[in-house]
């Protein structure tokens, strides 16, 4: 099966189903609702095409994994402008054992090269669980399910690496 024939069936799945598609694909193959991830990765697609695909519905998310993250290419989309709708690790098989794929790391990446942290914990809680259609979770109210994570952001120097061209000195990093 090739490449583009998985995302056909991927996208024929979850019409039949009602869900969404997460997937690493060219952003014009998806729907509104759908979500391409590994959005800053050395393979993304041109910002243009990105932004048509973000008028037409389709979400992004960061997806940092293995090779999901670069800052050579997240450093400039976030300064033009251009957040994922969505934080994920992508921790799999081939990204278990590194040391910077998790999430507090990715997260703290993201505090570092621009975003809020107020857009990194919505990214990272409420808009993940509304991209999925599970309204319930990802927020603090009574009778919701609680998956609670306390974190604290710190300043000065941390064991993160940004490079020069973040512009971020001294580096902020969070801390579960």
């Amino acid at each position: 099966m090739k490449a583009g024939d998985s995302v056909q069936a991927a996208l024929k799945a979850a019409e039949l189903s009602g869900t969404v598609v997460l997937a690493e694909s060219k952003p014009d193959q998806l729907r509104k609702g759908d979500i391409q991830t590994h959005l800053y990765s050395r393979m993304a697609s041109p910002v243009d095409a990105l932004i048509e695909a973000r008028k037409r519905g389709v979400l992004f998310d960061v997806g940092h994994g293995s090779s999901g993250f670069w800052f050579r290419v997240a450093v400039p989309m976030i300064q033009r402008g251009f957040l994922p709708d969505t934080i994920s690790s992508d921790i799999d098989k081939d990204s278990v054992m590194l040391p910077r794929a998790t999430m507090i790391d990715t997260m703290s990446k993201l505090l570092n090269i621009g975003m809020t942290a107020e857009q990194i914990i919505e990214r990272s809680t409420v808009n993940p669980a509304r991209a999925i259609h599970r309204p319930e979770l990802g927020t603090l109210s009574e009778g919701a399910a609680a998956d609670i994570a306390v974190i604290e952001q710190r300043a000065g120097n941390s064991d993160i690496s940004i490079p020069a061209t973040a512009g971020s000195s001294p580096t902020r990093s969070l801390s579960a």
